[in-house]
């Protein structure tokens, strides 16, 4: 077919439908006759220049096919083909979650706050197995075809901290600015950072905060900015009726500077507000 390349027997990749692309790889559909549906085929092009994109695809891969959550997307198989690492994995047919919400310029509380529940379970369940994120944005996070499930993906800055030894690469520490400024903890920004799961966290609290203002919290221009921005009191939107006190105040017991002062993800989940319907 026109336009399309079968790879491994398995897979059928539609080069033109691009449905996502990041700084190393491209996510193409392709359809999976092994699976009978639809996937994404998440393209690394080898570099015999740099291997650190590779080396994170394939990490990502790994880190990916060990966590079993139903808000985290699945993986099925990868491979180096065609001078490229592909990694084939579950299709969200709705896009990315900033994609959903600037559809509706921004969600109902109700939605929002499920949403969040399964965000929070995700990385709850992470953390639970050692492994951070590193790079919770609404771009990582994925509507499915039913809009009352979303799922936590793309785990290129991800860690698994049982396997780090002294000898990884800084990007694999704590050490530099990783993931997404935006959505970055001051501790990231400033270098500071003692403990990764907090930072997890704080992302999240960037995410329930777009999700309910629809848009970014500290804005999404340079890091200087952005890091000033987080001493002075969040911008809510106008009138503060539009979303109600315990929300906001939920989400400013997240987007705590102090690391020590953030819940922990599950600590967050129990939160009384998040109990209600």
């Amino acid at each position: 077919m026109m336009g399309h390349t079968t790879l491994n027997e398995d897979y059928e990749v539609d080069q033109r439908a691009v449905i996502g692309r990041g700084r190393f790889s491209t996510v193409k559909l392709a359809f999976s006759r092994r699976h009978g549906r639809h996937v994404a085929a998440k393209i690394t092009p080898l570099s015999r220049e740099n291997d650190d994109p590779i080396s994170n695809a394939s990490q990502e891969f790994q880190i990916l096919s060990r966590l079993d959550h139903g808000n985290i997307i699945d993986v099925y198989d990868h491979f180096v083909e065609a001078g490229s690492l592909w990694i084939f994995m579950e299709h969200a047919q709705n896009g990315d979650l900033r994609k959903f919400v600037h559809l509706r310029r921004r969600l109902s509380i109700k939605l929002a706050r499920k949403f969040f529940r399964q965000i929070l379970d995700a990385v709850a369940y992470m953390h639970s197995q050692d492994v951070v994120h590193r790079d919770i944005k609404c771009e990582n996070i994925l509507v499915t075809g039913d809009e009352g499930i979303v799922k936590l993906c793309d785990m290129g800055c991800a860690v698994s901290l049982t396997e780090r030894t002294e000898s990884d690469p800084p990007s694999q520490h704590r050490e530099g600015i990783y993931g997404s400024p935006a959505y970055a903890a001051p501790e990231v920004l400033d270098r500071t950072a003692r403990g990764l799961k907090p930072a997890d966290v704080w992302s999240t609290g960037v995410v329930m905060f777009f999700m309910v203002c629809g848009y970014l919290p500290f804005g999404c221009d340079d890091v200087p900015r952005i890091r000033a921005r987080m001493t002075s009191p969040l911008r809510w939107p106008r009138p503060l009726r539009q979303i109600d006190k315990d929300c906001r105040e939920y989400v400013e017991s997240i987007l705590q500077l102090r690391p020590e002062d953030r819940p922990t993800a599950a600590d967050a989940l129990r939160g009384t507000w998040m109990k209600k319907n």
